[in-house]
């Protein structure tokens, strides 16, 4: 983990190098910025250093401790998740009944983590004010991770050492996807426009991507007849208008990244959409025109606009482009 803090996320990896050897870490940390896994690894990681037995400064990550973190059975370590369900009130008033008491581990020291903390309901985070002003011991340690710091209580944040994520480079998104068993094709195509692997694996098994994805097969399948795939789309799904927008909104995404992806290049998307290469080889001048119809239409499609008739001009206009 050491090493791929490194080489990953610089920065994060020189501040907490600092913080260890000065015994400068405080006792409420933020791990804020981009939306990537590296940041709750980060946070076990920062655990794992501040109890592991045979370090320092950076855990050795095999020792019982570090282990312990690693499987949440070390006895004075909480961890929350706030990704899909709220954290409320109780559970920090859970957290304090239970942290107030005596510390069981050897190294004193008692850790809570809080992911997506910006989920927190307002009750639950007034309580944990409370409880960062007033912590029952100084060797009690918070770890926050944010993903949007401006949903965070200002009083909370003010707090905190804050510790900024950059976003994953690309390549770098695709390769964890990839080790997540998304397909490499699926990996690069929404790599462009979803920034981290978990999300990346979300996209690529939902409903929306892969009827889009479809739709973007028939698009180059017809290309010089537009009309058929205008119909197709109304014809499968008008019925339901949100599912249509999230598969309009994944269309585009799609479209965009390939066009991205053809400045670039890109073989794999080359060899799939060989109607759309052979065009674009002719007529390069259009790419410009392309890209302006796609970006007003995706500007229109979750505001107070008929869908239909966003549809329909959308097909129009590209099928003036397309001749």
């Amino acid at each position: 983990m050491q090493n791929k803090l490194k080489d990953l996320q610089p920065v994060v990896y020189q501040v907490l190098s600092n913080c260890f050897k000065n015994n400068k870490l405080s006792h409420a940390i933020m791990l804020s910025g981009a939306k990537t896994n590296i940041k709750l690894e980060t946070a076990y990681y920062i655990a794992q250093s501040l109890v592991c037995e045979t370090s320092n400064d950076f855990a050795c990550g095999i020792c019982d401790s570090c282990t312990k973190i690693t499987n949440q059975s070390y006895a004075d370590f909480k961890y929350f998740d706030g990704t899909n369900v709220s954290i409320k009130k109780d559970d920090i008033l859970n957290l304090q009944k239970q942290f107030n008491k005596t510390g069981i581990e050897k190294s004193g020291k008692k850790i809570y983590i809080i992911n997506a903390a910006e989920n927190m309901t307002i009750e639950a985070g007034n309580s944990l004010l409370k409880f960062l002003e007033e912590p029952s011991s100084e060797n009690m340690i918070a770890i926050f991770i944010v993903d949007n710091l401006d949903k965070m209580l200002t009083t909370i944040t003010s707090r905190c050492q804050i510790i900024n994520f950059k976003p994953n480079d690309r390549q770098s998104c695709i390769d964890e996807a990839i080790s997540l068993n998304v397909d490499e094709f699926d990996a690069k195509m929404i790599s462009n426009y979803v920034k981290d692997a978990n999300g990346i694996l979300l996209v690529s098994e939902s409903e929306s991507y892969q009827n889009a994805l479809c739709m973007f097969t028939e698009f180059n399948n017809d290309l010089f007849m537009l009309e058929r795939v205008l119909v197709s789309f109304q014809t499968n799904y008008m019925n339901n208008k949100e599912l249509a927008k999230d598969i309009l909104a994944q269309f585009i995404n799609i479209f965009c990244t390939y066009l991205d992806d053809y400045l670039l290049d890109s073989v794999l998307l080359k060899d799939k959409y060989v109607n759309l290469n052979r065009y674009l080889e002719k007529n390069q001048m259009h790419l410009a025109m392309i890209y302006t119809i796609l970006l007003e239409t995706q500007g229109k499609i979750y505001r107070p606009f008929d869908l239909n008739l966003v549809v329909d001009q959308m097909f129009y206009e590209l099928q003036e482009v397309i001749k």
